[in-house]
This record gives C-alpha cells, sequence and structure tokens, in this order.
C-alpha cells in the first residue's frame, strides 16, 4: 500500500471525513433518493428476470390396476379397478376416465362407463372404478376392455389404462387366478381362483408368488401350494401375507402364477396383487430434518444466492418430504430478497436437499440483514430444526473511507486448520469473520464460522501503515476441498474487505 497514510493517519482522516459528510449532507440526499430509485427499478429487473425459486412439489403420478371376472350366465358381474396416485397426499386430484373396447364390444360383452374420478387427500390415496360386465351362455374365448384415464387435475398420468379380462364360464372348465387388491393393514391380499365351470371329476392347480415391485420377505411372504376343487366347486382362495410398514411408498405389485393344472386347463395364468400402502403421511415418524443458517454477501449488481442445506437425520426407504417458505427478520422480501416457497423431496437413500433463495445486491451502506427459511408440513419425516437464517453481509463502504486489504494463508495440522492474516490499513480491536466451507455438490458449504479480533497493532512491512494481525483455528474435517474465507466488515473510516484461500485436506 506504500507510504498512502501512518499509524496516526487513521483517526485524522476520520475528523475530516465526518465534516466533509456534514457539508455534503443536503447532496448526499440528494443522491440517495436517486440511488433509492435505481435500486427500485433494478429489483424490480431482478424480479422479473429471478421469479420466485420455489422448488415445486415432485409431481403426483396416476396409475390404474388391471383387473379380472368370470363372465357369468345372468345378470352382470362387476370388475373393479384401483386408480390411486404417489407422491404426498393432497386435495383436489381428479381424473377422467371411459371405458373402451379391445376384443370386448361395449353394450354386448360389458356396459360403457365415463367420468370424473376424485382422489382423496391421505390415507390410501386410492378409487375406484366398476364396469359392469354382461353374463350370457355362449361359448366364446378370454376378451378384454380397456379403461383409459385423461385430463387429470393437479396430477400426471404413469400408466393411464387399465386392462378389463373376461373369462368366459361356458365350455369345458378351465382354471384362473383373478387379480386382487389390499391394504397395508389388512395382514393379507385374497386371490380367488375360478374353475369356469364346475367339474365332474377332482381338479388341482399349483400356485406360486414372484416379485414385481414389491419384495417378498420385506413387502409380503412368499407364498407356493396346490389348490384343489372338489367336484362341483368353482372358487378357492388364496391368501398371501402382506408385511405391514410405516413407509411412505408408493403402491407395490407381484404375481400369483398357476401351473400343472390336473382334468382343467389354464385360462388366465397368472394375476397381479396391489399392495396399496396405507400410511398417513402426516403420523409417519420417519427420520429428522433441520435446517442450517447461511451467510451471503450481497453484491452489488444482480441477485446472489443464499443456499440453505436441509438435511435428514438418516435416510428414509421411501419418499419423504417437507414445505419450505421464506420469512422477514430483518430484511424485506421483495427489496432484498426474492420470497420463495415450495416442497423439499428426499428420494429413497438421500439424506441431504438444497433450498436456494435470491439475494438483490445494492449499493446502499446498511447494516447486515437476516430472513429466515421456515419449513412445515413434513411428509414421513418429523421436523427437528424448523428455522434456517441467511445473514445477508453488506459489503458497500460508507463515502469516503479508507480503502483495506486482508491477507490470508491456511496452515494444516493432523488435528485443526489455522487460519491467519494481517489487516491493512487497521486500528485496534476490529472483529474479522473466517468461515470454513466445504465444496460439495457442486457449491460451497458452510462447516463452521468464528470470529476473531485484530491484535499486535504495527507495521509488519514497514511502509508506514499501521496494519494488524488475526488468527483462529478449526476442528479439522474430512478430506475434501475446501475454502477459508475472511471478512472485515468495515467501520466509519475503514472500508470492507474480504479474502478467500482454497485448499484440500
Amino acid at each position: 500500500m506504500g507510504s498512502l497514510i501512518g499509524p496516526t493517519d487513521v483517526p485524522r482522516m476520520a475528523r475530516h471525513i465526518r465534516v466533509d459528510q456534514q457539508e455534503g449532507a443536503i447532496t448526499g440526499r440528494a443522491r440517495f433518493a436517486r440511488k433509492t430509485i435505481g435500486i427500485a427499478v433494478s429489483l424490480f429487473v431482478v424480479g422479473a428476470m429471478f421469479p420466485l425459486a420455489a422448488h415445486a412439489a415432485p409431481p403426483r403420478r396416476l396409475s390404474i390396476t388391471d383387473a379380472t371376472v368370470i363372465e357369468g350366465d345372468g345378470g352382470p358381474q362387476t370388475v373393479s379397478f384401483l386408480v390411486s396416485y404417489s407422491g404426498k397426499g393432497r386435495s383436489g386430484i381428479t381424473v377422467n376416465y371411459a371405458t373402451s373396447n379391445g376384443s370386448a364390444t361395449a353394450g354386448i360383452d360389458y356396459l360403457n362407463v365415463a367420468g370424473v374420478a376424485a382422489l382423496p387427500n391421505g390415507g390410501c390415496k386410492c378409487t375406484t372404478i366398476t364396469v359392469d360386465v354382461v353374463g350370457d351362455l355362449a361359448e366364446e374365448s378370454t376378451e378384454t376392455f380397456k379403461v383409459n384415464l385423461s385430463a387429470p387435475t393437479n396430477a400426471l398420468i404413469r400408466d393411464g389404462q387399465g386392462i378389463g379380462t373376461i373369462y368366459d364360464d361356458d365350455g369345458p372348465p378351465a382354471i384362473a387366478v383373478l387379480s386382487a387388491v389390499g391394504a397395508e393393514a389388512d395382514g393379507d391380499v385374497n386371490f380367488t381362483i375360478a374353475l369356469t365351470s364346475p367339474a365332474a371329476a377332482l381338479v388341482t392347480v399349483d400356485y406360486a408368488t414372484s416379485d414385481l415391485t414389491a419384495t417378498a420377505g420385506s413387502d409380503y411372504v412368499a407364498t407356493s401350494g396346490t389348490s384343489t376343487f372338489l367336484p362341483g366347486d368353482t372358487a378357492e382362495t388364496v391368501s398371501v401375507e402382506i408385511l405391514d410398514d410405516v413407509l411412505v411408498e408408493e403402491n407395490e405389485t407381484f404375481i400369483v402364477a398357476l401351473s400343472n393344472a390336473v382334468d382343467a386347463t389354464i385360462a388366465g395364468a397368472q394375476a397381479t396383487g396391489t399392495i396399496v400402502s396405507d400410511d398417513d403421511v402426516t403420523s409417519v415418524t420417519g427420520p429428522s430434518v433441520s435446517v442450517g443458517d447461511v451467510n451471503v454477501m450481497e453484491g452489488d449488481l444482480g441477485p446472489s444466492a443464499a443456499t440453505f442445506t436441509l438435511t435428514l437425520s438418516a435416510a428414509s426407504a421411501g419418499v419423504v418430504a417437507v414445505d419450505f417458505a421464506t420469512s422477514d427478520a430483518g430484511a424485506t422480501a421483495g427489496a432484498d430478497y426474492v420470497a420463495t416457497s415450495g416442497t423439499a423431496t428426499f428420494a429413497p437413500g438421500d439424506v441431504v436437499e438444497t433450498v436456494d433463495v435470491q439475494v438483490a445486491g445494492d449499493t446502499v451502506d446498511e447494516a447486515d440483514e437476516q430472513f429466515a427459511l421456515n419449513l412445515s408440513n413434513g411428509s414421513g419425516l418429523t421436523i427437528a430444526d424448523s428455522q434456517g437464517l441467511a445473514t445477508i453481509t453488506d459489503d458497500d463502504s460508507p463515502a469516503g473511507s479508507v480503502a483495506t486489504s486482508l491477507s490470508l494463508t491456511a496452515a494444516r495440522s493432523a488435528r485443526r486448520v489455522t487460519a491467519r492474516g494481517v489487516l491493512e490499513p487497521s486500528v485496534a480491536d476490529l472483529p474479522i469473520r473466517v468461515t470454513l466451507l466445504v465444496r460439495r455438490d457442486g457449491r460451497n458449504r458452510r462447516v463452521a464460522a468464528r470470529t476473531t479480533i485484530v491484535t499486535n497493532l504495527g507495521d509488519r512491512d514497514g511502509d508506514g501503515v499501521a496494519d494488524a494481525a488475526f488468527k483462529t483455528h478449526f476442528r479439522r474435517p474430512a478430506h475434501g476441498r475446501y475454502m477459508l474465507r475472511a471478512v472485515f466488515a468495515g467501520s466509519n473510516e475503514l472500508a470492507r474487505c474480504a479474502k478467500a484461500v482454497r485448499f484440500r485436506l
């Protein structure tokens, strides 16, 4: 810095600065008014360029099951299709449905239906669509029709077509296993193995389960055996035990398959069992979530991001989520930062999610300001720490203040990381804020922060300008990429400054 000022010059310069400020108060106010208008225009532009950074809730995805039925000889038989959605429960989810022909014909083999299905918020998050199948005495082949979903509200469609299978019961005895649905809390999914027409002799058939999206041993109990039809019997029941849990998860499926029929043919060799997840997302304990504090430099132009880190106490086997929303805590939404809300969703196995809030930069010298990110409405989790504070560190110095600089080095030992440096020019008892950050997932995330006071006022480099040293320690973290950042917040006489160094452990 050469010999611009000496140790005794700083107080004298401060007195001159105060006099200059008094003499220029009127023009200063005029400049401030113009600057305020400019900032308002800038913030309007920022709001247009950076709309609410809400993390939208994950889309609810609708699915419909297939269904099977024995035709019957007389009046209509009813077959039911289950419509459900994944994701966090919510109100106002609807979907249109309508039947269409496959090999079966509407009005002859089944009755057309169409309408709008409304799905509930919570519980199984599901509803049923029923279709009447017309019975007759004509011998015919197995036939199918479709139930199609369309025009969903507040959801997307994952599987929009259910296949209805009609097994004929007019002809030689044949065996079919019918699709079944059961809630976790029911304890069982009960399958009907049907003989399409009575047999004069004893009929047997083997059955066995296998996985689809459900897993034997954790979602259901693997089951196998033999069903026996006495002469005249047409239906046997096979119960598969369901293993209940408290995971917030999607509906899961498995198969019951038939083989080795004796004295009958197999018309329907396999059917799907659907396990309906009926865990109330508001009552599931699950892991706990916490949100950390964050510091962000304000900047002069355009927005910068305050990145909050949300952390689970443990990974979840299912999808869990929590709502978030900002609130003022000294800083003002719309002027200092962009109000933000949404839902943070943790996929199975994830333990960290981040929420970015845009902070508006300006050139106004002001105090540091804060706003909060608040968590609420946990789904599949509890909330351990519901509020994170963001501190917006002002980086604008008073007019006429003396420029300053910081040096900074990082020293590493087996037990700690030491930050040390020099502030120049300096007076006694000035605070330096030092932050240790780790580079993770493409972002610098805070590990710890310390405030230390400068000491040993002197002239280390012999340039006639007073300087002072600072030093602080951090516990040595794990291996990774790190950064130390030191910030001098400034004073009436001395301008703000900052310094950062990167290093590896």
